[in-house]
């Protein structure tokens, strides 16, 4: 699964780069056939259906519910940004029990149509949402931290198992290792 997602990052920044878009389903779709191919792995439809299905059905970390909230009582505006289709992203959030919590959602595929960590992409939230507003990009990934620090936007990096700050180029505000460390830190920080 890790091999699969960065691979799809590599070819979204590919495509991104080069000037190309397709969906992001559709992007991951094609790396995982790939990916298949390289260890000589027939895909089935249903495999590739239920691949599908797995990707819009992941839980929540458990500290992301509370955090969010706590986030919301200080009166924070909480929004998203993904790669992936509003569709995929709805389907997430809902069967994370999580939708409710968030003002707005945002795709690059509804108006950037460049992936992240593209400067577009962030830009294109700005429109939408305000530039008059201060950002704050929470991922657990460097590479999107790093792509909404060029945008001028504050970061923080959420460490989850197998993530890690990068020692070189833009930092994040704030690092911390679990969704309940950041909201703690955001809130002291922006009371």
């Amino acid at each position: 699964m890790r091999s699969w997602f960065a691979q799809t990052i590599l070819y979204s920044q590919s495509f991104s780069l080069t000037g190309q878009y397709m969906p992001f389903g559709q992007l991951g779709q094609s790396v995982l056939e790939m990916q298949a191919a390289l260890a000589s792995v027939s895909l089935t439809k249903a495999d590739k259906e239920a691949f599908s299905a797995l990707m819009q059905t992941l839980p929540a970390h458990q500290d992301v519910r509370q955090a969010l909230e706590e986030l919301k009582a200080a009166g924070f505006s909480l929004c998203t940004l993904t790669n992936n289709s509003m569709e995929v992203q709805n389907a997430q959030l809902e069967h994370a029990g999580l939708a409710s919590l968030f003002d707005r959602t945002f795709s690059v595929d509804e108006g950037a149509k460049a992936f992240k960590p593209a400067i577009e992409t962030y830009r294109y939230v700005e429109r939408e949402a305000g530039s008059d507003n201060r950002f704050c990009l929470v991922a657990c990934h460097t590479w999107d931290v790093i792509g909404a620090k060029a945008a001028d936007w504050d970061a923080a990096l959420i460490r989850r198992p197998h993530n890690a700050p990068l020692t070189v180029g833009l930092q994040p505000d704030f690092d911390c290792f679990d969704m309940t460390d950041f909201s703690r830190a955001v809130i002291a920080a922006y009371p």
